[in-house]
C-alpha cells in the first residue's frame, strides 16, 4: 500500500520518503532469486560449461542486480522505521534475526576450514604425506598480498565504527563510511589480483579446492558487505541517521566485523599455518 508522511515531518524525512510503498515486501524472495542464480552462474563457470566472457558478463549482471534490490529491501525497512510502524520490540527481534544469520554464516565458514583440518593434518598418500601436496602447488607468500589485505580489512573495521560513533554523537560524518566503502572495494581488487597471480587453480586438488572456496566464498561476503555499506553511506549523506534511528548501520558494521575476523582467520590458517 502508499503511505503519505505527515508533511510537517518532512524536515527530519528525506524527501524520497514522502511516497513509498511501505506494505507486504517482495524483496526477500527477489534476494533468495537472484542470489541463487548468481551461485549456479560461478558452479557452471567453474565446471567450464560456459565461457570466461559468459562467467564474469553474467556475475557482473548478477552482482549490479543483487545491489539494486538489496537496495530497495534496505530502503523499505529504513521507511518503515522511520515513519513508525516498527516498534522497539521489533528492532530488537530484527537485530536477534540478523545476529542469528551472522551466527548461521560463521557455521558456514566453520564446515569450509573443516575440509581444509581435515586434508591438511593427516595428508593422504595421494597427496605425498604433505601438506601443501608436493605436485603442482606454488603456496601464496603470506607476507605479501595477503598480509596486505589483512591491514586493509582490520583499518576498514577501524573506519566503520568510527561512522557508527559519529551517528551515535548526533552527526553523520560520512566521510568515514566512505572510507570504509573505499577500502572494501580495494581489498577485493587487491584478491581478483591475487587470484590472476596464483600458481594454482581450483582444479589443482584438494589444496585448490579449499583455498579457493574458502577465499572465494569469503570474497562474496566482501562483496555483499561493501554493498551494505555503500547503501549506509548514502543514507549518512542524506543524513537520515540519528541516535534513535541507526539500526541499519549498526547491522552493516556487524556484518563488515564478521567478515574482518573470518579473514584473519583465513590468513593464519590458510596462508601461514597451512603453507
Amino acid at each position: 500500500m502508499k503511505y503519505k508522511l505527515n508533511i510537517n515531518n518532512s524536515k527530519v524525512v528525506p524527501h524520497r520518503y514522502l511516497w513509498a510503498d511501505v506494505g507486504s515486501s517482495p524483496w526477500p524472495a527477489c534476494v533468495s532469486i537472484v542470489t541463487v542464480s548468481l551461485f549456479v552462474n560461478m558452479a557452471f563457470g567453474f565446471n567450464r560449461l560456459v565461457s570466461k566472457t559468459e562467467l564474469g558478463v553474467g556475475t557482473l549482471v548478477l552482482l549490479i542486480l543483487l545491489m539494486l534490490v538489496c537496495g530497495a529491501w534496505w530502503e523499505s525497512l529504513s521507511l518503515e522505521t522511520l515513519v513508525g510502524m516498527n516498534t522497539v520490540q521489533e528492532v530488537n527481534n530484527m537485530k536477534l534475526a540478523f545476529a542469528l544469520f551472522i551466527w548461521s554464516e560463521i557455521f558456514f565458514f566453520v564446515g569450509l576450514f573443516w575440509a581444509f583440518f581435515h586434508s591438511a593434518l593427516v595428508p593422504s598418500d595421494e597427496l605425498g604425506c604433505m601438506w601443501p601436496p608436493i605436485v603442482g602447488i606454488m603456496p601464496m607468500d603470506p607476507y605479501a598480498l595477503p598480509l596486505l589485505g589483512v591491514t586493509i580489512l582490520v583499518s576498514s573495521g577501524y573506519s566503520a565504527n568510527w561512522a557508527v560513533k559519529t551517528v551515535k554523537a548526533g552527526f553523520n560524518d560520512w566521510r568515514s563510511m566512505g572510507v570504509t566503502v573505499g577500502l572494501g572495494i580495494l581489498f577485493s581488487c587487491l584478491q581478483l589480483h591475487e587470484y590472476k597471480s596464483a600458481g594454482f587453480t581450483m582444479q589443482d586438488g584438494i589444496y585448490g579446492s579449499c583455498f579457493y572456496l574458502i577465499t572465494g566464498f569469503h570474497g562474496l561476503h566482501v562483496l555483499a558487505g561493501t554493498m551494505f555499506n555503500i547503501y549506509c553511506l548514502k543514507m549518512m549523506v542524506y543524513g537520515s541517521y540519528s541516535p534513535s534511528h541507526m539500526t541499519s548501520i549498526q547491522m552493516s558494521v556487524w556484518y563488515w566485523h564478521f567478515v574482518d575476523i573470518v579473514w584473519v582467520a583465513a590468513y593464519l590458517f590458510i596462508y601461514i599455518w597451512g603453507n
